[in-house]
Order: C-alpha cells, then sequence, then structure tokens
C-alpha cells in the first residue's frame, strides 16, 4: 500500500457509504493534525502540563491508524463509535485529572457533538449534545462537591488563543464537512428527482403508446373485471370492437356479461375465462362469435392480471379477426383437387408437410425434376428433404423455414436441391405455413419449380460482367500508362526542342551584333524572319509546355476575388499596348471556388485576346459580366473585335488550332486549349458565341463560394466543391 493510497480517502460501491467514510477520514487527518500542533504549542505555554498533553497525544496518534483500518474496510460505523468514545473519555479523564469545567478540553464535547451528527445523522448529534452536557452537569457538580482536586488551570493570553485557534479550526472543517455533506445530499436529491421525472415521463409515454395501439388497432381488445361472486363484468373495449359489435363501451360498462349475451353462449365463454384464472397464465383458443349480426372467427388470447394481493381481478383479452383466413383455407381445401392437376402439368414439385410428423406428401412433376418415381419420393420426409439441400446452401435455406414456421407464414427461397444421380438442380421453393388453434404451425403447403436454366444463365452473365469489368480495367491501367509516357514524351520533346531553338536565336543575335552593318539589306531581312520564327518557335514550345503542366498542377481551392483578378490581369495587359484607346466595363462579379492562379491564366488568355482581336477598331471595348444558374456561376468577356464564323467554332479550343494567319494576329493556338482544361478541372464549362466583325463573347462557368453566414452558420468560410484525386473540382450541390 503506497503513501497516496493511504491518504486517499476510501471507496465503495454504495454511494452513501462512500461519502460517510469521506467525512470520517477527513475527521480523524484534522484530529490528528490539530491535536499535535495544540500539543506542541502548548508544550512551549504551559510546560508544567507536559506528561497530561504528550499522554493525550499519543492516545491519538496510537488510535489514527487503527481506525483508519477499520474505515478502509468498510466498517466506518464502527471506527466513528470508537473515535466518540475515546474523545469523550480523555475529555472526561483531563477534566476530573485536572481543570474541572473550566479546563480547555471541555470545548472537546463540542467537537464531539458535531461528529456525532456528520456521522450518524442530526437525532444521535441532538442526542449526543445532550449526553455531553449532562457529562458536563455531573463535572461541575463533582467540582461544586469538592471531589475534583484544586484545579491547576492556569490560563495565559497564548494559551487561550492556542486553545481557540485549535477549536476554531476544529468547527472550521465541521462546517466545511457539514457543507460538503450538504451539498452531496442536495445532488443525490437532485439526481433522484431527474431520474423520477424521467420515470414519469417514460411513463406518460408507455400509457400514450398503449392508448395509440388500443385505439388503432384492428385486432378487438377488451377488458373485463373479476367479481367477487365469481361473475366477469365489461369494464371497456377498443374502437375496432365497437364497429364489429355495434355497441360503444359507454353502453356496456359496468354490466355482467350475462346482460349481454344469451345464457347459453354466456357459458361457453365464461368457460374460458375461469380456465384462465385457473390456470393463473395466458391462454389462447379459437372461437366463433356472432357480432352485430355478423358472424366472426376469432383467435382469442386471455392474460390475467393480478392486484397487489396477488389475486385476479382483471382479465385483458385480445381477438384476432381470422374469418378471411378459416375461408381461405377452407376454399383452398376445395380447390385442392383442380389445383394439383394443373400444378402437374406446370412442371412443378407440390408438396403436404405435416409439422408434428415429420412427414411430406408430394405431387407434381417429381421424376421430371429429381429422376426418383413418385413412389420413391414419397418416402422423403423433412429430414431427408435438409439433407438433400446442398451444404453451401443449406443454413440460409433453413434459417428461413424455420423463421416462416415460427411466425406461421410465407417463405421464398431459392437453393441447390440433389437428384436421384447426384447432381443438383437449382430450385425455387414457395411455401405457406397454416396456424393450428394454438396459433403454432401445423401444416406447410408449398411448390417447388426448377430454375436451373435461369441460373446457370445468371452465373454466365455475371462471369460476363467480371470478365468486362477486367478488360476495362486493363485498358485504362494502359491509357493511364500512355498519358504519362505521353506527358514524357511532350516534356522532353519540348526541352530537346528550346535547346537548338536558343542556339538559333542566339547565333542570330552575334551575327546581327558582329556583321550586321556589313551584311546586305536581304541577308539583314533574313535574318530577322530567323529570329522572329526560332522566337515563334520558342513561345510555341513553352506553350505545348504550359498546356501539359495544367493537368498535373496540383489545386489549391479557396475563395477568389474576381473583381479585383480581373482587373490586376487588365491592367497587366494594357499596360503591354499603352497608345491604344481600350475601355473595360466590369460588372460586379461574384466570388467562386478555385485555384486562383490557374483562373489568373484564364482571364490573362481571354482578355489578351480580346485585346488583340479588337487591334483594329479605333476604340477597343471589353465588358466582364456574370450571372447565376442553379448551383453554378456564369462569367462572360465579350469584346467589339474582328469576330469568326460560328461554323468554326468546333475547333476553336483545339491546340493549334487557329482562324487567323499570324501576319494578322500572332499567336501559337494554344491558349484556348489551356483555359478549355483549366475550366474543366473546376469542373465548369466553356462556350463561345461570335460573328464576324461583330466581336466575340466567351462564357464559362465556375462553383461558387459560399460563406457560413450565407447558409446560416456563424461566418466561418465553407466551400460548396471538392476537389477530386485526380485535381479536379465537383460541386457539392
Amino acid at each position: 500500500m503506497g503513501p497516496r493510497h493511504f491518504f486517499a480517502s476510501p471507496t465503495f460501491a454504495d454511494e452513501e457509504q462512500t461519502h460517510r467514510a469521506w467525512i470520517l477520514h477527513t475527521i480523524l487527518w484534522t484530529v490528528l493534525l490539530a491535536t499535535n500542533m495544540l500539543a506542541i504549542l502548548l508544550l512551549f505555554l504551559l510546560p508544567q502540563y507536559t506528561l497530561r498533553w504528550v499522554s493525550s497525544v499519543l492516545v491519538i496518534d496510537f488510535m489514527h491508524p487503527v481506525l483508519m483500518m477499520l474505515n478502509r474496510r468498510g466498517e466506518t460505523r464502527s471506527a466513528g463509535i470508537i473515535l466518540i468514545v475515546v474523545l469523550w473519555l480523555l475529555a472526561t479523564v483531563l477534566a476530573l485529572t485536572g481543570g474541572g469545567v473550566r479546563s480547555p478540553v471541555t470545548a472537546a464535547y463540542i467537537a464531539d457533538t458535531l461528529i456525532c451528527g456528520l456521522l450518524f445523522g442530526e437525532n444521535v448529534g441532538v442526542f449526543a449534545a445532550a449526553f455531553f452536557c449532562l457529562t458536563v452537569f455531573v463535572l461541575a457538580g463533582l467540582e461544586n462537591l469538592g471531589y475534583l482536586p484544586a484545579t491547576k488551570v492556569i490560563r495565559t493570553s497564548f494559551s487561550l488563543w492556542g486553545t481557540q485557534t485549535f477549536y476554531l479550526a476544529l468547527m472550521a472543517s465541521y462546517q466545511f464537512l457539514a457543507n460538503r455533506s450538504i451539498k452531496a445530499a442536495l445532488e443525490r436529491a437532485r439526481g433522484e428527482l431527474n431520474v423520477r421525472r424521467q420515470t414519469e415521463a417514460s411513463l406518460r409515454e408507455s400509457e400514450q403508446r398503449y392508448r395509440e395501439v388500443f385505439e388503432t388497432t384492428s385486432d378487438h381488445i377488451f377488458l373485463l373485471d373479476v367479481l367477487p361472486d365469481g361473475r366477469f363484468c365489461v369494464d371497456r373495449w377498443n374502437p375496432a370492437a365497437e364497429r364489429a359489435a355495434g355497441i360503444s363501451s359507454a353502453e356496456l360498462a359496468g354490466k355482467a356479461l350475462e346482460e349481454l349475451v344469451p345464457p347459453g353462449e354466456a357459458r361457453r365463454i365464461t368457460g374460458n375465462y375461469n380456465r384462465c384464472i385457473a390456470e393463473k397464465s395466458p391462454i389462447s383458443y379459437e372461437e366463433s362469435l356472432t357480432l352485430g349480426g355478423k358472424n366472426y372467427d376469432f383467435h382469442t388470447t386471455l392474460i390475467p392480471v393480478k392486484n397487489a394481493e396477488g389475486q385476479i381481478r382483471r382479465i385483458v383479452g385480445v381477438a384476432h379477426d381470422i374469418t378471411e383466413r378459416k375461408r381461405a383455407v377452407a376454399e383452398l381445401q376445395e380447390s385442392e383437387d383442380r389445383y394439383r392437376i394443373v400444378v402437374e402439368q406446370t412442371g412443378q414439385m407440390i408438396y403436404d408437410y405435416d409439422v408434428p410428423s415429420g412427414e411430406i406428401s408430394w405431387r407434381g412433376a417429381v421424376t421430371k425434376l429429381t429422376g426418383f418415381t413418385l413412389e420413391e419420393f414419397q418416402k422423403v420426409n423433412i429430414r431427408r428433404w435438409e439433407e438433400m439441400i446442398h451444404p453451401a446452401d443449406h443454413e440460409k435455406a433453413m434459417t428461413a423455414f424455420h423463421e416462416a414456421m415460427r411466425t406461421a407464414s410465407d417463405y421464398d427461397m431459392e437453393y441447390r436441391f440433389r437428384c436421384k444421380d447426384g447432381s443438383y438442380i437449382y430450385v425455387k421453393d414457395h411455401g405457406l405455413f397454416l396456424p393450428g388453434a394454438s396459433g403454432k404451425s401445423l401444416r406447410l403447403l408449398g411448390a417447388m419449380a426448377d430454375i436451373t436454366a435461369h441460373k446457370e444463365a445468371e452465373i454466365a452473365l455475371r462471369r460476363s460482367h467480371n470478365e468486362l469489368e477486367a478488360r476495362v480495367q486493363e485498358r485504362t491501367t494502359a491509357l493511364q500508362r500512355a498519358n504519362k509516357e505521353l506527358e514524357a514524351f511532350t516534356y522532353t520533346v519540348s526541352h530537346d526542342l528550346r535547346a537548338p531553338l536558343r542556339a538559333v536565336d542566339g547565333f542570330t543575335d552575334l551575327l546581327q551584333e558582329e556583321y550586321g552593318r556589313g551584311m546586305p539589306e536581304d541577308a539583314q531581312q533574313l535574318l530577322a524572319s530567323i529570329k522572329a520564327g526560332s522566337q515563334r518557335m520558342e513561345h510555341l514550345v513553352q506553350d505545348l509546355l504550359n498546356l501539359s503542366r495544367i493537368d498535373r498542377q496540383p489545386m489549391a481551392p479557396r475563395c477568389v476575388d474576381m473583381n479585383r483578378l480581373v482587373r490586376e490581369v487588365f491592367e497587366e495587359q494594357r499596360g503591354q499596348q499603352p497608345s491604344r484607346d481600350i475601355e473595360l466595363r466590369v460588372d460586379t462579379l461574384p466570388d467562386c471556388l478555385g485555384d486562383s492562379s490557374l483562373l489568373r491564366q484564364v482571364f490573362v488568355n481571354l482578355l489578351s485576346n480580346a485585346i488583340k482581336f479588337t487591334g483594329p477598331r479605333e476604340k477597343a471595348l471589353i465588358e466582364v459580366g456574370s450571372k447565376t444558374e442553379g448551383d453554378e456561376n456564369v462569367y462572360f468577356i465579350r469584346d467589339n473585335g474582328v469576330g469568326f464564323d460560328m461554323k468554326y467554332a468546333g475547333k476553336l479550343f483545339g491546340a493549334f488550332q487557329r482562324l487567323h494567319t499570324a501576319e494578322q494576329f500572332p499567336g501559337t493556338g494554344i491558349g484556348l486549349s489551356i483555359v478549355q482544361r483549366i475550366i474543366h478541372r473546376h469542373s465548369g464549362r466553356i462556350w463561345v458565341e461570335s460573328a464576324v466583325d461583330r466581336g466575340t463573347t466567351f462564357y464559362f462557368t465556375l462553383p461558387p463560394y459560399k460563406s457560413s453566414d450565407e447558409s446560416g452558420g456563424g461566418g466561418v468560410p465553407e466551400p460548396v466543391a471538392n476537389v477530386h484525386p485526380e485535381g479536379k473540382m465537383q460541386s457539392n450541390h
């Protein structure tokens, strides 16, 4: 046992016992510490009483571990009694041997009284207070009669302060314990009150469910009071019984059964009621009754209800209408012969299983399905039938079979069945259990059809499907491998092309610097053409690299301020042609969810195209706007440029596709392919409208960005799109 365990308060399964043990644990430590500290103080203040203080402290110190051990073992009550008695004896002996009632130790009776109240309740505390008052009264009498030695108590200011401090510390600790006990009691009371409220709520809910069942069920529920003279008085019945009988509960309440039905029928009905009372347990039976001029068949269950004395004073009856079911059984029996003839022609096996005996009667296409003759197959009882089910299908089939038999219902299952030659056929087995008077299944009527051809076709189709999936997966893997190889090829070719291009460009610069002035004009023009061609080729290679990087670049979707992005890109592009008159009109654009660096490339390409193709205009006009359609934002960029014929629109977004010559409008034909790929990565769409000499409008869609405020939240941004592993985005809506 470690020091931590020694100083910790013990715990028990009972909460109240744990609390009482904690109180005693705290009191023991308080008494020990306070007594030792007071003794040390008094040894210095009143050294003439050294023997008295030391002996008192030894008693407390010796008693402490013993009482702690008892408390830890659950003997809290015994430990508390010993503590109270020892403190009383110690205070009384000290008062008798010196000091009398004026001795400061008599104040220990107050502490003892508080301990009694804390450990054993207020009644014991009051009794202890009376007893200790009597003790002090006896001490006062003895002292007054001179039977006690003359007091030798010398009171000093410090001794008074020490004893007062000791008792004040005890009072403070006991007040702390009392407050904690009160709080604990209040918490327990509050918990019990909550439990009671929950219990009452559950009871009300249960009563509500019972009332709903009583009033809405189609079964007839009736309540009977058992009178002292043995008669049965109808208390009430539910609306279903009222509708069938045509009598309300108010009309029959309090009437004996003999007042409601003819005497002969009353004797027959009460016979079942008396049997229920005699057996003292629920009983079930079938009966026929005439209610409201109509004949009914019921499956009735009677449930006896005992009172506090254990006597049956009420019976609850539940009558389930089985009229239609019995009529169906009768009709089934009548048409059985006709049905057998029809089924034999359909190629099915018909069986009639008698549950109590386990025997099965077989008819139909037995020989055609199994190879057995009809006479041979009549020996197949329920055990033999179970053995003929394929082991892999046995558990599933028998689970469905036994569940249907338990609930007296029908079942429909498929399994493999062994034929005479040992092979298996797939059969579809459908059966209906018919209950007896007790409600248990007594008979089963069913049919088995051969579905082997259907199952084999299903297996073949599944196998083909799996093979097709495997081929698709194989081709997908090959396509992914080809894409990676194509990316590697594009990257390698682009870099291999760049080296000679840079050399051509560099050598051209050297030729122009070294020999440009001395070269003929035709040669200078040729060098300029070479340099321009190499630069166009460099731009083309760079665009190819940019195009190949679009699908590989990781996306960082976030809220994009489209207004700011458009204006920043436009200012950059217009700065390249400061002499032109270009007007930009921008509506208030909604924010979107996307990768800002990729969307910047979209606007760089589209705005640069708009500026380029409005070159022939004296004043260029570019409009940027938007609208919302469903769960996506639609943005557009419109210019008043040269436009193009829409019959070529299908080629516009292809790589290297140009509708104008490089001499008319420079470019590589890659920019719109880059734009389309970026929009597609954002799960958007892009299209164009144009006419020759009437300008062009590009439309594209992007997912919107919505903050939590817009959806009723507290202002934390909430994206409405997800990023796919391959880098695409998809709207959540």
